[in-house]
């Protein structure tokens, strides 16, 4: 009955090289999803986050140049004006690119509410009622604080995604290997055990010529 042992190996074996490659697409498949979630979180802090943190300091430097030009008494209204609608100017690009931005609820309402204080300098600017501007320019600032400190705040919630994903490729990987090594040695005890039945099935003779 040894050939039904040798038979009951070689199913074992089959099984567990079948294990093996299921264990290594497995892995493979998460470690490609988590790779990609840990992608989007890096393009994300880039794009989302990073680059309009630039955006703020932009507007921010504008808003001073207002706030200064209406508080220096040696400037004339139009220069002013000429001051204040120039820094406006600039500021039209960098709307577009942070409204491109992806953007929270809160963040959006702060965004809009950054937005009203600018078309309101304009007019107010146009009307040469320059405390007016200078008050629309103060909470403009105001909102400048609010939408970088949700910054940090997403920067931080987009970290903690990145080192999820790098901790479950991590671990998927040391599964994976811990796997192999235990189907590996189990593969191993079956070769031994397939010889010790090769060599009481065929025994040697050697007074036989």
């Amino acid at each position: 009955m040894n050939w039904t042992y040798a038979i009951k190996h070689k199913v074992t074996a089959s099984a567990l090289l079948f294990l093996v490659i299921g264990v290594v697409v497995l892995n493979s498949l998460s470690e490609r999803r988590h790779t990609g979630a840990m992608n989007a979180a890096i393009d994300s802090m880039y794009k989302d986050r990073m680059l309009a943190e630039t955006y703020i300091f932009s507007y921010a430097d504008h808003l001073q140049e207002i706030s200064t030009a209406v508080s220096n008494e040696q400037l004339s209204p139009s220069e002013m004006q000429s001051t204040i609608h120039r820094a406006l100017t600039h500021m039209g690009p960098i709307n577009k690119a942070y409204a491109a931005t992806y953007l929270t609820d809160e963040e959006t309402r702060h965004f809009d509410q950054l937005l009203g204080h600018l078309e309101a300098i304009n007019q107010l600017a146009g009307n040469m009622d320059f405390a007016g501007v200078a008050r629309e320019a103060s909470a403009a600032e105001g909102n400048l604080h609010i939408l970088s400190s949700i910054q940090v705040h997403e920067a931080k919630n987009l970290m903690g995604q990145i080192d999820r994903a790098y901790s479950s490729i991590s671990t998927g990987t040391s599964f994976e290997i811990a796997m192999l090594i235990v189907i590996g040695l189990l593969l191993q005890a079956l070769v031994f055990a397939s010889k010790a039945i090769s060599a009481k099935t065929f025994p040697q003779q050697p007074n036989l010529n």
